[in-house]
């Protein structure tokens, strides 16, 4: 063997030694963390399989991943009816000379007994007169009557009546002579009014829905009204003009970029914000054919989406328009069956309601004038078995047969 041979034989042999060495090392090593594992879960094992339940996570403690279950518990539909909470706003439209002197009293007791638990007031004529002393500028006051909101609000509440107070918005034939700025104005630049016809035939101007001049007029009496104590202010007349009348309009400069809707939305979101500042409530008025979808021109969109809390369309047989459909059911004239005309529109209202994005309760004017006792109570319980419990009994005059009131 050669002495390089010799010298890897012992090199061989070296290496060998040491590896065994390092084996036995490591496997000592490894039994004695055996043992030492062993021994410390030994306790908590035993003491498991003794009682298991001691090493259950609280429930409160307890993280888990899975999402709950939706509720076995039936959905309440969206409600429908107007009223405070929910409740039931069952009211009749007064025109303000027939709360003066000792008619507000006369009133009062008529109407409790037959389950009326609401008013609406005028307070603000088609022509701009307010009925009240208002201290907004630029206000025309009506010359006959003028009353002390605070104190018929404060008795109306005594007996248990809600106060709603009615204002006409855009239909105003005195505030465009009062401020050019609120006004519609004709077109060309000639710096005259738009009128809705000729001056020869009664022609007037409207005010105009994209003016914020108008809108800052209109929000500061909805604000002033709500703080005399009405719970609700009823917006009547939030619509621009006739299409047809309007060709030679001009509304300005926001007309050529804001939809005639949105101009109308920005304005119920103003009044909304000016009768919440006092405590109140805003329920926006409208037309038969408009809330049922049939002519939206006026409006230019459907006034149950504008965002109202409240919405009462007409739902008198007069205004509802003819050859009202259902399917394959169609009510060729609602005057000649006026319950169930009522019924049909009603059901189609609450469905849409229910679909809409923007929530709404429904509280229908209904016709109480040129009808027998025995059509206006037909009227009312149709309504009822249509799922809409708040309505407004409306008389241009004032004057009910209180007997078909009564439920």
């Amino acid at each position: 063997m050669s002495r390089y041979s010799r010298r890897g034989y012992k090199y061989y042999k070296r290496r060998k030694k040491r590896s065994g060495f390092l084996k036995g090392f490591l496997l000592t090593l490894f039994g004695l963390l055996l043992v030492f594992v062993g021994y410390s879960v030994s306790g908590p094992v035993i003491d498991f399989l003794k009682n298991p339940d001691s090493f259950k996570k609280p429930e409160s403690q307890v993280e888990s991943n899975v999402e709950s279950s939706p509720s076995e518990d039936p959905v309440e539909s969206r409600p429908t009816g107007g009223g405070e909470g929910g409740g039931e706003l069952r009211a009749v439209y007064m025109p303000a000379a027939k709360l003066t002197g000792g008619q507000l009293e006369d009133f009062i007791s008529r109407a409790k007994d037959a389950g009326i638990n609401a008013v609406v007031i005028n307070l603000k004529n088609k022509d701009g007169e307010v009925y009240y002393p208002s201290k907004v500028k630029g206000a025309t006051l009506n010359g006959q009557v003028q009353l002390d909101l605070q104190s018929v609000t404060a008795r109306l509440k005594q007996a248990g009546i809600t106060p709603i107070a009615e204002m006409y918005c855009f239909l105003d034939r005195l505030m465009p002579y009062v401020d050019k700025d609120t006004a519609i104005m004709l077109e060309g630049g000639s710096g005259y009014r738009w009128l809705d016809n000729s001056a020869e035939k009664g022609g007037k101007p409207w005010l105009n829905p994209y003016s914020d001049a108008a809108a800052e007029y209109l929000t500061s009496l909805t604000g002033e009204i709500a703080g005399s104590g009405f719970e609700y202010v009823l917006l009547n007349g939030v619509q621009f003009p006739p299409k047809q009348m309007t060709k030679r309009a001009d509304f300005g400069e926001k007309a050529q970029n804001m939809a005639k809707s949105d101009a109308l939305v920005s304005f119920i979101n103003k009044a909304k914000e000016a009768a919440a500042a006092k405590g109140g409530k805003v329920i926006l008025a409208m037309s038969a054919s408009a809330s049922l979808g049939v002519d939206t021109t006026d409006y230019e969109g459907n006034p149950l989406d504008f965002g109202a809390e409240f919405s009462a369309p007409s739902l008198q047989p007069a205004e509802i328009p003819k050859k009202l459909t259902n399917g394959q059911e169609v009510i060729e004239n609602p005057l000649e069956d006026v319950a169930a005309a009522v019924k049909m529109a009603a059901g189609q209202l609450v469905a849409r309601v229910e679909l809409a994005e923007k929530e709404t309760k429904l509280v229908p004017f209904l016709q109480a004038h040129s009808l027998g006792a025995a059509d206006v109570k037909a009227q009312w319980q149709a309504l009822e078995e249509a799922g809409v419990k708040s309505y407004i009994f409306f008389n241009p005059d004032g004057v009910y047969d209180f007997g078909a009131l009564k439920k």
